[in-house]
């Protein structure tokens, strides 16, 4: 009596045929060909999470192509590229691609990220620079001074009574910013207007002392302002800048005291001039003498205006 086998559920993988193993074959390299095929049509996130979670390689695995991909947004490379360092996609000559191509090594991405950060803080610090100077020049005042309400008197003391006279002055510009404390210009006295009251000491200062047809001009050029100019009320401040005289140049410092009425500005000073240190001759006789130093004293007035 022959027995009948009992019919066993069969599963594909337990058949034992040449046919079978050609399918399991074909099947393991066709479905991550279709899940790349799908993952390609998901978003950029997805696509990176996929790739490094689904397909179980060394690769897929490794924080630096990570940091890479999202390193390579900016560029403009998406998973599906073939330079793109998705795990699916690192194929041998993909791999190769991705190798050639400088734009993915790392340590162009670092350069990039610091040459683009570089840019921007380049670009920050250019906008500062231009409001800065813009405010600076915003508060730059220049004061134009009137000679018809400028006076300039010098006291010269002598044996037994004292020598007053008095000079023009010829014009006057003065740029100052009180923020930073610069100042430029030029204030030109007239050396020919140089009066006394008595024409014989006159004629004598003329051509003998300060020799005006040879230097008819006495300037002040200002270079820097110290302390704080009040655009309403009074203020004392100093200026320093360089006394030409005779033909030589001087360091000097004026200390002003000034008054600012709405755009009329006055400053006042007196300063002490050492003429005969300074190269100019005395004008002593045997019986007149007179002091080596003369005291001047300057009040002028003139407008302020933006430059």
């Amino acid at each position: 009596m022959v027995r009948e086998r009992s019919a066993k559920p069969l599963c594909v993988g337990s058949i034992p045929t040449r046919a079978s193993k050609i399918s399991r074959n074909i099947l393991a390299a066709e479905v991550p060909r279709c899940a790349r095929d799908f993952g390609s049509r998901l978003p950029l996130r997805s696509r990176l999470l996929n790739a490094s979670s689904s397909i179980p390689t060394r690769a897929s695995k490794s924080p630096q192509n990570i940091l890479w991909l999202r390193s390579l947004a900016p560029l403009g490379i998406s998973p599906g590229d073939s330079r793109s360092p998705l795990p699916g996609s690192l194929t041998p000559p993909n791999r190769l691609k991705f190798d050639s191509d400088p734009r993915l090594q790392p340590s162009f991405i670092i350069r990039n990220n610091l040459a683009m950060k570089t840019r921007r803080i380049s670009t920050w610090l250019f906008l500062l620079s231009l409001v800065l100077s813009h405010t600076a020049r915003a508060q730059e005042m220049t004061l134009e001074l009137d000679p018809a309400n400028t006076k300039i008197e010098i006291t010269l003391p002598a044996f037994a009574h004292t020598v007053h006279g008095n000079f023009s002055l010829k014009s006057g510009t003065v740029h100052f910013n009180p923020a930073t404390g610069s100042a430029s210009g030029l204030i030109v006295v007239d050396a020919a207007s140089g009066n006394t009251g008595n024409d014989g000491r006159d004629h004598k200062m003329h051509t003998l002392v300060i020799e005006s047809q040879r230097y008819p001009e006495i300037t002040f050029t200002p270079n820097k302002l110290s302390g704080t100019v009040n655009l309403q009320g009074n203020s004392d401040v100093q200026v320093e800048g360089v006394l030409s005289l005779h033909g030589s140049d001087h360091p000097m410092t004026l200390p002003l005291t000034v008054q600012a009425t709405g755009n009329n500005l006055t400053a006042k000073t007196h300063i002490v001039i050492p003429y005969v240190s300074w190269g100019l001759k005395n004008p002593s006789t045997f019986i007149l003498r007179v002091s080596e130093k003369v005291d001047v004293d300057i009040s002028a007035s003139g407008k302020l205006s933006p430059p």
